[in-house]
């Protein structure tokens, strides 16, 4: 019967009154923080390094400590005021620095809101914050693109590989950025292509975290065709490096026909005035020889099967 009369009792205590008995729940928890919070106390924690004034056309060289562990004094509510609703920070002074310093860190640097009733203990670490300037540069340099592709037979590629956009801009310490003249994409690899590729790839990061860039990823673009082979008739020959003393004249002046071979889209496209077939004169020429063969030019990816005829005549004469 005991056991019956506590339980009762001990129900009533938790159901009845509720609001009355949170409300004392609430005036004495406030009472405590009260109490506690208005008692001096050190903590430690960490805050912001902020770097001001950088002189135009200057940039660090070596990135500083974000942070400083600074030791504080001062009442619980001012303290809690202090870690998470003020905008307390190491304030660095970069005005009257061009090159190289070193900040001995000392109480003085840490900037206090106004009236805060907190003193500053210590700056516990770092000790020295080292300031390293140099000349900011800006420049282009080209993307330098790692792929490699291996293609499915019976086709080819045409042409180097490119990229989107070509170049981009870099800028950062002078004595840093004047030594990098391109940067590379990351390495990718491609098989079995038989289509165009256009791939989307990061560039590769800097040595130092203090040069930046314009961009991070690049499109890379690699023109595959299908192989193919075209003839073409009526191909001229033209004779260079000729001396105004002499004239000369080839025979027969073209080729009769010339097989290529190349992507179809290219070979297509190409017509007998845009293969240059040339015979060089003034290197050439032996009043013994008789029978010259041309030097045959052609766009990048075309390549020369055959030919016909196969060596020219040339007849010299003085001109009149």
């Amino acid at each position: 019967m005991d056991v019956m009369k506590i339980q009762k009792v001990l129900i009533r205590f938790f159901t009845e009154d509720m609001a009355l008995k949170v409300g004392l729940l609430l005036l004495a928890s406030f009472v405590w923080f009260f109490v506690v919070t208005n008692l001096e106390y050190e903590y430690a924690f960490s805050i912001p390094i902020s770097i001001e004034n950088l002189k135009e056309g200057k940039i660090l060289v070596k990135e500083v400590p974000q942070n400083a562990q600074v030791l504080f004094r001062g009442n619980g509510r001012n303290l809690l005021t202090l870690r998470y609703l003020s905008d307390v920070k190491l304030r660095l002074d970069l005005k009257t620095i061009n090159w190289y310093y070193d900040f001995i860190l000392k109480n003085r640097y840490v900037e206090l809101p106004r009236g805060m009733d907190v003193k500053v203990v210590e700056v516990i670490e770092p000790d020295t914050v080292t300031i390293s300037l140099d000349d900011l540069l800006e420049k282009e340099v080209p993307v330098l693109p790692q792929v490699s592709c291996k293609l499915k037979a019976g086709y080819v590629q045409v042409g180097e590989v490119r990229c989107d956009p070509p170049k981009i801009r870099i800028s950062g310490p002078r004595s840093l950025v004047a030594q990098i003249n391109g940067v590379r994409s990351i390495e990718s690899k491609y098989f079995d292509a038989y289509v165009d590729i256009r791939d989307r790839l990061q560039l590769e990061p800097f040595s130092s975290p203090s040069i930046s860039r314009d961009r991070d990823y690049v499109t890379v673009i690699v023109d595959v065709q299908k192989l193919g082979e075209h003839w073409l008739e009526k191909v001229p020959v033209r004779v260079v490096n000729v001396p105004k003393s002499l004239t000369v004249i080839v025979e027969p002046p073209e080729f009769d026909s010339m097989l290529v071979r190349g992507g179809v889209d290219e070979i297509m496209k190409l017509s007998p005035e845009k293969v240059v077939a040339t015979i060089n004169f003034g290197r050439n020429w032996r009043p013994e020889k008789e029978n010259y063969s041309p030097l045959i030019s052609l766009p990048e990816g075309i390549e020369v099967v055959s030919f016909d005829p196969p060596t020219f005549v040339l007849i010299v004469r003085k001109s009149r």
